[in-house]
């Protein structure tokens, strides 16, 4: 970097905290070392992957929904703020909403709600995956083929 420069995620790093980098940031995730290309699924952990994305389906439609209510009062909370300050331009109605600290908390509060929607769907994926895979391994076990 030359000077007069920072680093790009200096401004996540402070507002989010500090994070995880790679020595190499050209290295590519090789996958937990101490797996082997031919360990198999077990039917026990496919059942907890069918029973986790069960019983998490109402909670991850909640937490949609709670994005969405999130995202339609963030819009609320702007127009309110802007309100309050009717006499002024549209550009200074703005900057008082984006300054104002209910705006802050209802952003706040949109950011963790994505957060746990996001995890929620993440976590929900991978128990797909594992299903996916278990499937595959199966299919293959059944036409003779190792792996």
């Amino acid at each position: 970097m030359t000077f007069g420069q920072s680093d790009p995620l200096m401004h996540i790093e402070k507002t989010c905290g500090p994070l995880r980098r790679s020595r190499d940031p050209y290295r590519r995730y090789q996958g937990p070392s101490n797996m082997e290309a031919s360990s198999m699924i077990s039917e026990a952990r496919v059942e907890k992957a069918v029973e986790f994305l069960r019983d998490t389906s109402e909670v991850y439609g909640r937490q949609r929904g709670f994005v969405a209510y999130c995202e339609n009062n963030l819009r609320r909370v702007k127009s309110m703020q802007m309100l309050e300050h009717a006499g002024k331009s549209i550009g200074a109605q703005e900057a008082a909403a984006y300054a104002s600290i209910e705006y802050h908390e209802a952003l706040e509060a949109l950011q963790n709600a994505v957060a746990d929607c996001e995890t929620t769907k993440a976590k929900r994926e991978a128990a797909e995956l594992t299903i996916e895979v278990w499937r595959s391994q199966n299919a293959a076990r059944r036409q003779g083929v190792t792996l």
